[in-house]
């Protein structure tokens, strides 16, 4: 026999709401883990749909047009992913980061990481004021 007991959020909170309800929870849930992947697949199923889910919410936000120089840093980026290449990456503050590579590129930001950090950082497009690729060593040459 199913109860009828709905808890009282339900009634008015979105499908956004849930998901980012259920996001903040999760590493509670699969805290008896043996391994922390074992989150990883729905945290990234949940952010997926999330960002669906948003897009839908605001289609005019996707349409809004990029400014030329954060398209081409974009496409910069994404070869730079793609060819596997280490870059340097000056900012508007003046900050180099020597020697990165990008591991994903998305509307408004990139994420960079350096050979020894695995979970790399977060860095806007619009505070990026060059990317050059570097040189590969000699070790990476063979």
């Amino acid at each position: 026999m199913t109860s009828s007991w709905v808890p009282p959020h339900a009634a008015t909170e979105s499908e956004s709401e849930f998901l980012r309800r259920v996001l903040k929870s999760i590493d509670y849930w699969f805290i008896d883990c043996a391994t922390d992947d074992a989150a990883d697949n729905p945290r990234k199923l949940l952010t997926s749909r999330l960002a669906a889910i948003d897009h839908a919410d605001h289609p005019d936000d996707a349409d809004a047009e990029l400014d030329p120089v954060i398209e081409l840093l974009g496409a910069e980026l994404h070869r730079l992913q793609h060819c596997h290449a280490r870059a340097a990456v000056l900012t508007r503050g003046g900050f180099r980061h020597d020697g990165v590579h990008v591991k994903a590129v998305h509307r408004h930001h990139t994420v960079l990481h350096y050979d020894n950090d695995k979970l790399g950082f977060l860095l806007p497009l619009a505070f990026i004021e060059s990317v050059q690729q570097l040189p590969r060593s000699i070790s990476e040459r063979s």
